[in-house]
């Protein structure tokens, strides 16, 4: 769409008055998602001065290049959605980028949904996304309490000294965004199972009981043994353009029906080409310290 504006005025009053069925707040995402030219120059300001004369034009919404964003299952309270690797669960810090929760709002525009908890850019796995405030209450009340199952697969460098154990530390954020075990931390609990060892590498099951920023990425790295492919907490392999990092399984007690879930994802083909799934069966898992998870 192009529009030729009437009089000078700011870049957001001249979109409002072409756009007039749209909100500000539309509008404003317009702009961030850098998709409104000014004579043919990209501007992204609202504040930006136009001309009378000025030809804007609203380029076409992109289709998002993660076509194998995966709704695994939906209720009228919840969305389970399976996000592939070098995805962001969410926006980061309101700079845009293609997203999950974008991807699903554009897929779902009459709907009112909310993150509850988020996987990492490099990593690949279920995501909950519920419908509705009082529904984000209730899922982070589970995830505070610890009733929500999940359950992880991972390839880390080198040999753990025990076929099964708890890491546990206190975590926090630099302002470098890494997180580190610190003193005034906040308390981060992963159980792990190693399913197979090849190597120089072994595969793990782990489950975490907290849920801090990237806790499964720091335990491990702390205890030498990075996961392949994460650069960033000291890993020296390559994995694919990626982290081997996969949540596989979330379970909890459905908070409307009571009934029991349990939700897997299909492990990605680039574990399975590391030849670690021969082991592998997600329907033999349990929960990590000692309760069979909800199946």
């Amino acid at each position: 769409m192009e529009y030729k504006t009437q009089k000078a005025s700011s870049l957001l009053d001249a979109l409002r008055e072409h756009l007039v069925d749209s909100s500000n707040r539309t509008i404003r995402n317009l702009l961030k998602n850098k998709s409104v030219l000014v004579n043919g120059k990209l501007v992204q300001k609202s504040s930006y001065t136009v001309s009378e004369g000025d030809v804007l034009k609203i380029l076409p919404k992109q289709k998002s290049t993660y076509q194998n964003v995966k709704i695994i299952f939906e209720s009228k309270d919840y969305i389970i959605v399976d996000k592939p690797a070098n995805l962001l669960s969410v926006p980061l810090d309101n700079k845009g980028g293609e997203n999950v929760f974008q991807i699903l709002k554009d897929t779902y525009p009459k709907t009112a949904l909310y993150p509850v908890h988020r996987l990492d850019k490099e990593a690949s796995g279920l995501l909950i996304f519920v419908k509705g405030k009082e529904n984000q209450i209730i899922f982070k009340e589970l995830f505070a309490e610890h009733l929500i199952t999940r359950q992880y697969l991972a390839i880390c460098e080198g040999k753990l000294p025990h076929n099964s154990g708890v890491f546990t530390s206190k975590l926090k954020e630099l302002p470098n965004y890494n997180v580190v075990s610190a003193e005034d931390g906040k308390d981060a609990t992963t159980f792990y199972k190693v399913v197979c060892k090849r190597k120089n590498t072994s595969c793990l099951q782990l489950q975490l009981e907290t849920g801090r920023k990237h806790q499964i990425r720091v335990h491990l790295s702390e205890s030498g043994n990075p996961i392949v492919g994460d650069k960033r907490y000291g890993a020296k392999s390559s994995f694919h353009k990626r982290i081997a990092l996969h949540a596989y399984r979330l379970a909890f007690t459905d908070p409307s029906t009571k009934k029991e879930m349990s939700f897997y994802s299909q492990i990605p083909e680039e574990f399975s080409l590391e030849n670690f799934l021969n082991e592998y069966s997600s329907n033999k898992m349990e929960d990590i310290h000692g309760q069979k998870g909800a199946d």
